[in-house]
């Protein structure tokens, strides 16, 4: 069995957070990523929707990264605390849940 793409970024640190119902948060931020891109009148967002995933210098004011980012805090609300507290990129976590949703 393959480790899915988020746990990857977990185990390579490039997500940072021990906390499982954050995890947990981000897998729900997933699944409504992958409903939504299922739905037929959304396929045409696949591609932008992968051109960010596979962008690491994308900016955190792209339409999609603001989109799933709103995802992310619904199921997060402490989202951007965490993610300042570690110094990291909220777009690091953004790519990861995207490129979850499109495997």
């Amino acid at each position: 069995m393959t480790e899915s793409i988020l746990q990857a970024y977990l185990n390579e640190q490039h997500i940072r957070t021990d906390v499982s119902e954050n995890v947990e948060s981000l897998k729900k931020a997933v699944g409504e990523i992958t409903t939504y891109l299922k739905k037929k009148k959304e396929r045409a967002e696949l591609i932008p929707f992968t051109l960010v995933a596979l962008d690491p210098m994308v900016r955190d004011i792209d339409p999609v990264v603001k989109q799933v980012e709103t995802i992310i805090i619904k199921n997060w609300p402490a989202f951007k605390n965490s993610v300042t507290a570690t110094k990291d990129k909220s777009t690091t976590y953004i790519r990861a849940v995207i490129l979850e949703s499109l495997s």
